[in-house]
């Protein structure tokens, strides 16, 4: 109706329009009973980022847009509400008006040591961001963020944010080319946004930083991850070499690149990574990451250093609760596991993983195809009562099918949210629809055969529906609901 709204008056019945979104501003933006307290209560906001959006994402004029940037402007507490619409738009009005907004945040925290801007956090940073999921600009939009970057001269956070977001959409070609002149102010962002597209271009001008250190509260190290690691094997060892030198001389060492070099270890398991581990461990084993990356190479010297080292553990369960980041599990930013040795070298420790540790490789395991040994060794250590127990254990399953049911307002909706987490943990339809089955035939009642009807009106095939010929004749469905299914699964198949 919002959306309704704005596409139909912006421009023709302002007053009409101007009563709209004070209707819209009278939403509630959180649990009048304060039991909520995630933010999903605010309905003026999530109008706008969830039903607004949407349609302008498809509709987007300076008519439909201009009204909603005067009302963030003519109302502070629209603002971000107005900025939830717009910053998925394509459109020169709405990419300024993001710079802005964001703009405006950076110079009302200026300077306050205990505040952060974490909208341009989610939009920019490097790592850790949701930056991939932005919208791209188009023509228009970049050549008015270009101007804007261009030409600005008193405002210097607008101006940054307006090259910032004119770099997410340029290509690679254009950064080189800007890379020979850079824009004054604004060469480290043009810098972290080649690294972002791994130009080996840049590979110069970051070295050039990383000798420099800490540049602006950057740390330039790190980005040596978006690269081949073997233009930068002498950084590696230099500041493995730094830590040395600090604990011979009594200094504090400086740990920043630990997180680096582990990552980049572990993932290389070649001849250079263990020989440097083995050559630095005398210095490095004190760390808390350090020595799971000995069981990633999965060398014999690694192992055999590894066991010794283990010995002198005294909380053993506690020592592993971070395993899984150092084997890069669950990163896509890194190959995780990639070799059965890996998982071999876990065997002598199994016993003292928790429950979530065992999930994870679990997870992992069927994510890169080692089944046999997750069957071997992980399928009887998983808690059960943990997600991954009732995707090999039916009654489990099962009783979590009945909560689910019990639980949701509507079956149709409970299908669509137990096959759609399940589908992104790469759980195929097949596999959802056997289950489903199984469970009709272990529930037999109505509820389980119209859950089955829903989830393949959902992700099922032709060829299931004579799953649901059988529960017709056995009373559990009806010829409508039958016929309702069969008329959704031609419709999906036919696209």
């Amino acid at each position: 109706m919002l959306f309704a709204a704005v596409s139909c008056l912006s421009g023709v019945d302002e007053e009409t329009l101007g009563s709209v979104f004070t209707a819209w501003q009278a939403l509630p933006t959180q649990d009048p009973e304060g039991k909520d307290n995630s933010g999903l209560s605010d309905k003026r906001y999530h109008v706008a980022k969830d039903c607004l959006s949407g349609g302008l994402r498809r509709v987007k004029s300076e008519r439909t847009l201009h009204p909603l940037i005067q009302l963030a402007a003519t109302n502070e507490d629209m603002c971000h509400v107005v900025y939830a619409c717009l910053e998925h738009i394509d459109h020169p009005l709405a990419a300024i008006f993001s710079g802005s907004y964001i703009a405006k945040i950076d110079k009302r925290i200026e300077g306050k040591k205990d505040r952060h801007n974490f909208l341009a956090s989610s939009r920019f940073s490097f790592f850790g961001s949701d930056f991939d999921r932005h919208v791209r600009y188009t023509t228009l939009a970049l050549r008015a963020l270009e101007t804007e970057w261009r030409n600005t001269k008193n405002e210097p956070h607008f101006r940054r944010r307006c090259f910032q977001l004119w770099l997410t959409s340029v290509s690679i070609d254009h950064l080189r080319a800007l890379a020979k002149e850079p824009p004054e102010g604004l060469e480290d962002e043009l810098l972290l946004a080649r690294c972002r597209l791994c130009d080996i271009t840049a590979v110069s001008d970051l070295r050039v930083k990383i000798e420099e250190g800490h540049s602006k509260g950057i740390y330039w190290f790190q980005f040596i991850r978006q690269f081949d690691s073997r233009l930068f094997e002498d950084l590696l060892v230099q500041k493995l070499e730094e830590i040395s030198s600090a604990l011979r001389t009594g200094d504090k060492p400086d740990y920043s690149a630990d997180s680096t070099i582990t990552d980049i270890l572990a993932d290389r398991r070649d001849k250079f990574a263990e020989r440097v581990i083995l050559e630095h461990w005398e210095d490095l084993q004190h760390r808390y990451n350090y020595p799971h990356v000995l069981l990633c190479i999965a060398t014999p010297a690694t192992l055999e250093i590894h066991a010794r080292h283990f010995e002198k553990v005294g909380d053993k369960k506690e020592y592993f609760k971070l395993l899984g980041f150092a084997y890069g599990i669950r990163n896509s930013s890194r190959p995780g596991i990639t070799d059965a040795a890996q998982l071999e070298a876990l065997e002598p420790y199994l016993d003292h993983f928790d429950g979530h540790l065992i999930e994870e490789i679990w997870d992992e395991c069927n994510e890169k195809g080692f089944d046999a040994w997750r069957a071997k060794h992980l399928d009887s250590r998983l808690p059960q009562d943990g997600w991954a127990f009732k995707q090999i254990n039916d009654e489990a399953a099962f009783r979590e099918l009945d909560t689910e049911l019990e639980n949701r307002s509507s079956i149709e909706m409970a299908a669509y949210s137990w096959s759609s987490i399940r589908r992104h943990n790469s759980v195929s339809s097949r596999e959802l629809i056997d289950r489903a089955n199984r469970y009709v035939e272990c529930r037999a009642n109505h509820e389980s055969a119209e859950f089955l009807a829903e989830l393949i009106a959902l992700v099922g095939e032709r060829a299931d529906l004579q799953l649901l010929s059988r529960q017709v004749q056995a009373g559990l469905l009806t010829e409508m609901q039958f016929e309702g299914v069969v008329f959704a699964v031609k419709k999906r198949s036919l696209v």
